[in-house]
């Protein structure tokens, strides 16, 4: 196209003259690039067509006129088609056309724009190189290993007249194909599992959005009664039936009133919802029947467990050692069934409020995703102490912006300590515009180097993200939160600790006036399709929600003397591997171990018993006295388990097995070394080889006491002789081990 321009009527002000001339020409620069076809070729069908299509578009209403220019004319070029249309337009043509244009160039505009963006985040998007290919074919690998036999055969054959220097050459090389080529780091492909809003949830939930004013209106009523229930304050209220008496409960968050006394509490009874089909319950009824169905759900996925040994006749026992230790045992473990319960559901009913608060923030911005609440700790595994005060809780993270996730472990790179774990996160482009580049850092482990998955950046954005969601709550639901038993806000001092006041209740028979809920982000690390195993996580190191930077410091200095060598990952990048849902399984496969033998296992009250004496469950501690972990001392007892006959753990064997585990704990806070029990632990693959195939668990094994020094291991030491001498039970206790049970050196293996 050569020329387009107007030039106004003279009588007219609302039409134009438009002229369009189209010319299309070739050239030749000689004749030898002239085929025979070219000159024969006929334009007319194109030229006639060109007429059709200006006409059409400038919808001219007058006959066109032929309008000439001037050309400059050579002679190697002639004009294949060559017209020009004039005529008069009216001005909203013209102004549709260009218009037309514009939107044209903003469109074309818009889409180098987007090209251009994706572009960056793929350059931005640094791939983990591993040190050898990652993935190989079946067929290659067996290619590679006959290749390696025959040239094994080749060179033992050829070996015999060759020199001595010649033959240690072979040799060499021989044993450097022999060995074993480094471990590459566990590929997850990450599969966009169901969020927190579509896994596990009951129907109610897809039909309508979330609310937390709705949730609360509907359950208050039925909360303040199921707490009098339990607490013995009054009967039971069953939904189908609306009163309007008010709760005891209830009633005390208006005038203090005395805690009841003399009043039998009955057990609590778990409530039997009517279908919602039924026709005897009213609209309002059947909603707070199917709101509460909420929170039987959540307790039907957090399963708080209480053991119950039953009565136990301290009388009866003729054994003096057994005698006192089952005095201990009833002195300082048991918890209150009527506040267990009570502790459980308040847990409970705060974990579906918080549910339900943050599935109603949808926003895009944050680039984490809560896919499920999991349970885990003491509460979880029955071995909870003297009060109902600490819930653990597992909140399992996602990047939505994620690919593909590389797990780094111990036994693919030396400067990963035992039992820890380095995420390397790969990027795609998400429709949302939703990335995580803010929770990665840009550095370098073993032979790779990319973008890995900050635990610090993490525990900071799950804690804004509880944060705000809890004052959305507050802000919105005021006047209904004031109608509550307790006082819900997160604790200053650590991070990730939803604190429930429960001061009225205390004066009301709970017996308690603070319930922390412990809450945990954690990644899954092993693959989210039908995998029997259970599953694996990483999550922050334990000491995370006090811990600053210079204690950071320290123990990464500590760990390094104490052979857990990590002096070239950043400690901000180091996971801890979680294996709560194993070593649940573990006590599950060894409880019914002990029952087919026909033994009542008292495994768990040794546990409780070990807890009593040296952790600080149960007890109110402002500063620490040397007081120890108790996953450390759940190793003891899961070691001794291990490797033992099941007639070892009847209850009238507990003061031995307490005795074997102070000797096992001594020698490993001497030792400064304790190894954790799942990883590298040949003894437990013996007897669970399922666990083979989860590569995590190879490498080295932990040392769970790497931040135990000489000064810190002496006031360990100090504490367990004062808290047995306090106790009592020093006189219960042998001088060595058992005769049936390993001893600590029994199960290092480095």
């Amino acid at each position: 196209m050569e020329s387009l321009w107007t030039s106004p009527k003279g009588n007219q002000d609302s039409y134009f003259n438009v002229s369009l001339v189209f010319r299309l020409r070739t050239c030749r620069p000689g004749p030898q690039l002239v085929s025979d076809d070219e000159e024969g070729r006929d334009y007319t069908d194109l030229s006639n067509y060109v007429n059709q299509a200006v006409s059409w578009l400038f919808a001219v209403g007058e006959e066109s006129e032929r309008v000439d220019f001037f050309w400059e004319e050579r002679d190697d070029c002639h004009d294949v088609v060559h017209t020009s249309l004039g005529g008069s337009a009216s001005t909203a043509s013209v102004f549709v056309l260009l218009c037309g244009a514009v939107i044209g160039l903003l469109l074309t505009f818009i889409i180098l724009f987007r090209l251009w963006k994706k572009k960056v985040l793929r350059l931005r998007d640094k791939e983990i190189e591993p040190a050898e290919t990652i993935t190989k074919t079946k067929e290659a690998l067996d290619g590679d290993k006959q290749e390696k036999q025959e040239d094994v055969e080749v060179e033992n054959v050829g070996g015999e007249g060759l020199s001595q220097t010649d033959s240690l050459m072979l040799k060499s090389k021989e044993k450097e194909r022999l060995l074993p080529k480094p471990t590459l780091p566990v590929i997850i492909v990450q599969a966009n599992p169901p969020s927190l809003g579509h896994q596990g949830l009951d129907p109610l939930q897809f039909v309508t959005k979330p609310d937390s004013a709705h949730f609360l209106t509907y359950t208050l009523e039925h909360l303040s009664a199921q707490l009098d229930w339990m607490l013995g304050l009054g009967a039971p209220e069953d939904p189908s039936q609306s009163s309007d008496s008010m709760s005891p409960t209830a009633a005390s968050l208006i005038t203090p009133r005395l805690q009841r006394k003399g009043i039998r509490r009955p057990r609590w009874r778990t409530l039997v919802s009517l279908p919602l089909g039924a026709t005897s319950l009213s609209p309002d009824d059947r909603n707070k029947v199917r709101t509460w169905q909420k929170v039987e759900e959540m307790e039907r996925r957090m399963k708080w467990k209480q053991l119950d040994v039953g009565d136990l006749d301290i009388n009866a026992v003729n054994d003096s050692r057994l005698s006192t230790v089952l005095q201990f045992y009833q002195q300082s473990c048991p918890v209150n069934a009527d506040q267990w319960s009570a502790c459980c559901l308040l847990v409970n009913y705060t974990l579906t409020l918080l549910k339900q608060e943050l599935l109603s923030d949808n926003s895009d911005r944050n680039p984490l995703k809560i896919l499920e609440l999991c349970s885990f700790g003491s509460a979880a595994d029955g071995i909870c102490i003297s009060r109902a005060d600490r819930f653990d809780v597992m909140l399992v993270v996602q990047l939505p912006s994620c690919s593909e996730m590389s797990v780094f472990h111990s036994g693919m790179c030396e400067d990963i300590a035992g039992g820890k774990l380095v995420l390397g996160i790969k990027e795609s482009p998400s429709p949302s515009g939703r990335t995580s580049w803010q929770l990665l850092q840009k550095d370098r482990v073993g032979d790779s180097f990319g973008m890995f998955l900050s635990h610090r950046e993490v525990v900071k954005t799950v804690q804004r993200s509880i944060s705000n969601a809890l004052e959305k709550l507050k802000l919105k639901n005021k006047s209904l939160l004031d109608r509550l038993p307790f006082n819900l806000h997160l604790n200053q001092y650590e991070q990730l600790t939803l604190c429930l006041e429960t001061k009225t209740l205390n004066g009301l028979g709970l017996g308690l006036s603070k319930i922390n809920i412990y809450l945990t982000p954690a990644v899954q690390v092993t693959s989210h399709d039908s995998n029997p195993l259970p599953a694996l996580y990483a999550v922050p190191p334990w000491n995370f929600r006090s811990s600053d930077d210079a204690d950071a410091s320290r123990l990464r200095l500590q760990a390094r003397i104490m052979r857990n060598t990590n002096h070239d990952v950043p400690a901000g990048l180091l996971w801890q591997l979680n294996c709560s849902e194993l070593s649940s399984s573990f006590l599950a496969s060894a409880d019914q171990k002990l029952s087919s033998a026909g033994v009542t296992g008292c495994q768990v009250m040794c546990q409780q018993i070990l807890r009593a004496l040296f952790s600080r469950s149960g007890k109110d501690v402002l500063l620490t006295m040397g007081e120890i972990e108790s996953h450390v001392l759940d190793s003891v007892i899961f070691f001794l388990l291990l490797e033992s006959p099941p007639s070892s753990w009847t209850l009238a064997f507990l003061p031995d097995r307490i005795s074997d585990c102070v000797h096992f704990l001594r020698s490993a806070v001497q030792s400064a070394w304790m190894p954790g029990f799942m990883v590298h632990n040949p003894h437990l693959l013996n007897q669970m080889p399922a666990l083979k195939l989860l590569p995590l668990l190879t490498g080295r094994q932990e040392n769970i006491l790497a931040n135990v020094g000489p000064h810190t291991a002496d006031t360990i030491l100090n504490l367990m002789d004062a808290r047995l001498q306090e106790s009592g039970l020093r006189r219960c206790l042998k001088e060595e081990y058992s005769t049936e049970m390993w001893e600590y050196e029994f199960f290092i293996f480095g």
